[in-house]
C-alpha cells in the first residue's frame, strides 16, 4: 500500500459537496494532519484534479 495515494483519496472523499473547502475543512473531514492535508491538495491541485478558486479555497473540478 502507498501511503501517499491513500491520503490523497482520503482528501479527495473530503469532496462529497460541489463546494469549495477550506484547509481546515479538508483536515476535518478526511481526519488527516495538516500538513498532509495541504501537501496532498497542493499536489492535487498541480495534476489537475483540484483547482483553487480563491485563497485557502479548494474545489475538485466538475469532469471529475
Amino acid at each position: 500500500v502507498i501511503q501517499s495515494v491513500v491520503n490523497a483519496v482520503q482528501v479527495m472523499q473530503a469532496f462529497d459537496t460541489p463546494e469549495p473547502l477550506q484547509l481546515k475543512d479538508v483536515v476535518q473531514r478526511s481526519g488527516l494532519p495538516k500538513g498532509i492535508a495541504f501537501r496532498a491538495l497542493y499536489t492535487l491541485v498541480h495534476c489537475g484534479v483540484l483547482q483553487k478558486p480563491g485563497p485557502n479555497l479548494y474545489q475538485r473540478l466538475r469532469h471529475l
